[in-house]
């Protein structure tokens, strides 16, 4: 018994040891170049340290624990850390975003990813790194072949798994979360602020994301008084016109900026604007994050879903009121989930590559809108032919990053605006996919022209595109999107939204849907567009309108109310969160569209 507790004493000392290791590698993680500076940054900031050590100390402990082996469990761990790191690394490369907990739901779409122009990145001194943990690895191995005895295990693991559980409470914690973390970093910048944390802190404290809690202040009395003094309001049957909504990739009006354009690639969007009602969303999304934003519009709610059965949307209210429920997507099913999350939101049906659109030409790396439309066109047709109204959501792929940074499609601003060539490369494509996806939307709008049906158009863009490392793409054009004031904050969240009829439909609305709309998040949009209508809609969308009638934005950094911008520090912000949260999650907790969920 002497003996083994002081192998059992050493084996803990020597995973001790093995963690804090551990944890000074995972900083190489958060960036892809890491000085000295930065990295003292980190090791100096004791609270950092520690809340990065305590879920791998434990996670350790588990290990060691199930195997009774130092070698193995360190062995596992730096394996693991070492394929967590290079996922965040290449990530945060290629969408901008840290890895998540909600990720190790999508490893088949890194794998796909993998296959399709990405690949691996590696930090500066990884090579430096993979010898250390080879070093502590060969040690281990020749000289720590001690085995506990299982007796000692299970009871290690039992209670390893109970700390595990109390831990909740620390690294869950947004009160913790929020007052430790490393200075220097955004604040306005979720990424840079996940980055403060250190990569695995920020990414244990992302299953916050996954599981629905109940918010601080919620008073399920007054919601559910609120909830049930509302209706879903039926379209009138005269009025149920059809409905397309286009997502459009990485796509923004640059013109807005006053650019030294060579050539502009703006003509069509600006025909579009003069025959549509349009303004700006306000994204809280930059470079990715493409399903947030989608699911937002679809839901009118801002907060996430987990989305394991079915929930409330826009969509279903659609389906309720006798709609065709459609969505396409030119790209694997299993991003963002979608194949298995887009029947819970309401769709009838999911066009995605694996059963639809790998049977047709793409047209260049990703489908283009030019090529894509047609489709839309084709299931419009068949699912009208008998008057039934027809709902469809799709979102689009061609301008899709990474932009080529070493060749040049065609010039839309000369080289001398530039600071290099890659930077050069990459601006001029994107506005050549940007042209593209103009040209083909505009083409779209006029065949729908011709069509007898009112339809409508509601298209927008969900964020802003990544032009480069340490935004250098938007540097070289002068536009400020650091985040820092609120202006700048807006620089890099708006994208454009349309609101567009067809002459069907204008004429028996009476030539509606002209001029310039609000500014508005994307969970308020598809209510904007409701109101032209004078449609009151259902009973969620009835509710933000009534009972927030002066928020026109609303996400995790910034809202505006009665004019006035807020920042999420301001009483006034806390207020209106209050409210959306509780709203959000009564409306996540139950399903009333079930009756059609259980028919089907």
């Amino acid at each position: 018994m002497k003996k083994t507790l002081k192998n059992l004493l050493l084996d803990l000392f020597l995973l001790s040891f093995v963690t804090l290791l551990s944890v000074f590698l995972s900083f190489f993680f958060t960036n892809l170049t890491m000085d000295q500076n930065l990295f003292l940054l980190y090791i100096s900031n004791k609270e950092i340290v520690l809340l990065n050590f305590l879920p791998l100390f434990l996670f350790h402990l588990i290990l060691y624990f199930l195997w009774g082996k130092l070698y193995r469990c360190t062995f596992f761990s730096f394996l693991f850390l070492t394929i967590m790191g290079l996922s965040n690394i290449s990530k945060l490369h290629y969408r901008y975003e840290n890895i998540r907990f909600s990720d190790l739901g999508l490893i088949k779409e890194a794998f796909n990813m993998l296959g399709n122009d990405y690949s691996i990145l590696f930090p500066n001194h990884f090579l430096i790194m993979i010898v250390v943990m080879g070093l502590i690895l060969i040690l281990l191995y020749f000289f720590r072949k001690y085995k506990l005895p299982i007796t000692f295990r299970i009871s290690g693991l039992i209670l390893s798994l109970l700390f595990l559980l109390f831990s909740k409470s620390i690294l869950l914690s947004p009160e913790i979360y929020g007052k430790n973390k490393v200075p220097g970093f955004n604040e306005w910048v979720e990424v840079e602020q996940e980055k403060a944390h250190g990569m695995v802190y920020s990414f244990v404290y992302s299953v916050n994301e996954v599981i629905v809690q109940k918010p601080e202040h919620y008073d399920e009395d007054e919601i559910h008084e609120i909830w049930n003094s509302y209706e879903d309001e039926d379209i009138p049957e005269k009025e149920k016109i059809n409905i397309i909504a286009i997502m459009l990739e990485s796509y923004n009006d640059f013109s807005k900026f006053d650019l030294p354009f060579s050539k502009y690639p703006y003509d069509s969007l600006d025909w579009i604007k003069e025959n549509s009602f349009h303004g700006s969303i306000v994204n809280n999304m930059f470079g990715g994050g493409t399903a947030f934003v989608e699911r937002y519009f679809l839901r009118g709610s801002y907060y996430y879903s987990r989305y394991y059965k079915p929930v409330n949307s826009y969509v279903w209210y659609l389906k309720d009121q006798g709609y065709k429920t459609i969505s396409m997507h030119p790209n694997s099913g299993g991003f963002y989930n979608r194949q298995n999350i887009n029947p819970k939101l309401g769709f009838d049906e999911f066009y995605y590559m694996e059963n639809y659109f790998q049977n047709f030409d793409k047209g260049g790396k990703h489908f283009m809108d030019k090529n894509l439309y047609p489709h839309i066109l084709k299931n419009y047709k068949e699912n009208t032919k008998d008057n039934t109204p027809y709902f469809n959501f799709t979102v689009t792929m061609q301008n899709h990053g990474p932009y080529d940074s070493s060749s040049l499609e065609e010039e839309y601003i000369a080289r001398e605006n530039f600071s290099s060539d890659e930077s050069y490369y990459i601006v001029n494509n994107y506005f050549h996919g940007i042209q593209a996806s103009s040209n083909a939307l505009k083409e779209f709008l006029k065949t729908l022209e011709k069509e007898e049906k009112p339809t409508l158009v509601i298209a927008f863009g969900d964020h802003n595109p990544f032009l480069g490392e340490e935004d250098i793409g938007y540097k070289d054009l002068n536009i400020d999107v650091d985040s820092s004031q609120i202006p700048t904050y807006l620089n890099r969240s708006r994208t454009p939204y349309i609101v567009w009829g067809n002459p069907s439909l204008q004429e028996n609305f009476g030539n509606l849907l002209k001029g310039e709309g609000p500014e508005i998040s994307a969970q308020f949009l598809m209510g904007t567009a409701f109101e032209q209508f004078h449609w009151k809609g259902p009973k969620y969308m009835q509710i933000v309108r009534e009972e927030l009638p002066k928020v026109d934005i609303f996400n995790d950094r910034l809202t505006r109310s009665q004019g006035e911008f807020f920042t999420s520090e301001s009483n006034k912000y806390k207020e209106i969160e209050d409210f959306v949260k509780n709203l959000d999650y009564y409306n996540n907790k139950m399903f009333y569209y079930d009756p059609l969920w259980k028919e089907k």
